[in-house]
């Protein structure tokens, strides 16, 4: 790469970091991707000794990594957490089938219990029905609800205390673009929150009623959030993860693409443009400057921030947490059986 050599060890580099240019080695690489996502955690407090952790995986690079160094640092930094895995079986013939086989293996190969929920148990469906009735543009609108709340359920029965999602920096950026473009100011706030929890209006117990029980409201956490997609590419490479790479065949309608495709050519510009995406999104969070009153500035700059979280009710159908009425669940499943996909949802 250069003859210059790493810059932490000196040794051969094999890569050059994405937002600070430095060569470094596999070795200083790894490590130093690792100490990166623990200090995240760490000035977020994201978890606590003695919580059960449920992290969402797919078989996909950003799931296996995060599986990976949550695996690791667990044990070295001595997190003291009970790690399950929760899986998501959408029904996509030749995608997600082989994608789970990946699931299986990682399962067993860290020894962890796995929760394994199927759409067509959940919304009596699968995305390959749905793609037929629903059509290329709506879709993932369809997957991208319904895959949240089989996360909420699979949470909820393996017991979780948190949810961990693989979300990296360039997913972060995209979202952030998409609710600028919609002008979801609302959405806005709070999707670079590093720790994501709901507040259900008239209830203390954060609790909602379902068809399969009674489902807590789970904190979500992102500890890959600042992680680019590059990196955790790298990462996994060098860490000789075994990932499943194919995307999925419906992904290339999704109007995030365009989203994408923007990200990209900006990172390819400057990685730290990406970075700048989420920093600009977080300082827009109107909640975050709501720190509480001192009368010294030393106070000030040392109280922690305080994120906008997202109050929601009950829908009214099946008693899932809302931001209307009616769930967006409930919605779609109902234009399924209409055979009216075309639907538009209000900011919440």
């Amino acid at each position: 790469m250069s003859e210059t050599g790493c810059y932490i060890c000196g040794d051969r580099p094999v890569m050059r970091r994405c937002e600070s240019g430095q060569l470094n080695c596999k070795y200083c690489f790894l490590s130093a991707f690792e100490e990166e996502v623990h200090e995240y955690i760490t000035s977020y407090k994201m978890f606590s000794p003695g919580e059960v952790v449920a992290i969402g995986i797919s078989g996909g690079k950003d799931s296996s990594v995060l599986l990976n160094v949550m695996y690791e640092l667990n044990k070295r930094k001595e997190y003291g957490l009970d790690l399950r895995l929760v899986a998501i079986d959408e029904g996509i013939k030749g995608y997600r089938d082989d994608a789970l086989k990946v699931v299986n293996f990682q399962k067993d190969y860290y020894d962890l219990p796995l929760t394994i929920l199927q759409f067509q148990d959940l919304f009596g469906t699968t995305m390959d029905d749905i793609r037929l009735k629903a059509g290329k543009s709506n879709s993932c609108t369809f997957c991208g609800v319904f895959r949240r709340r089989s996360l909420d359920v699979g949470g909820n029965l393996s017991g979780a205390d948190k949810l961990c999602t693989g979300h990296n920096a360039d997913d972060a950026a995209e979202t952030v673009l998409l609710n600028i473009l919609r002008g979801d100011l609302n959405r806005l706030q709070r999707c670079t929150n590093p720790i994501t929890s709901t507040e259900i209006k008239q209830s203390q117990d954060n609790e909602v009623v379902m068809g399969l029980g009674t489902l807590r409201s789970i904190p979500r956490v992102k500890p890959l959030m600042y992680c680019f997609e590059k990196e955790i590419v790298l990462y996994a490479y060098y860490s000789n993860l075994r990932y499943f790479s194919t995307e999925c065949k419906y992904s290339v309608d999704a109007y995030r693409g365009f989203a994408r495709e923007f990200i990209r050519q900006i990172e390819g510009i400057k990685c730290k443009y990406v970075t700048n995406f989420i920093r600009a999104a977080e300082n827009f969070n109107i909640a975050a400057i709501n720190r509480d009153k001192s009368s010294t500035n030393e106070n000030k700059n040392n109280l922690p921030r305080i994120y906008a979280q997202q109050v929601v009710q009950r829908c009214t159908l099946c008693g899932y947490m809302s931001s209307a009425r009616v769930c967006k669940g409930c919605l779609l499943l109902e234009t399924l059986r209409t055979n009216n996909s075309k639907i538009t949802f209000k900011s919440g």
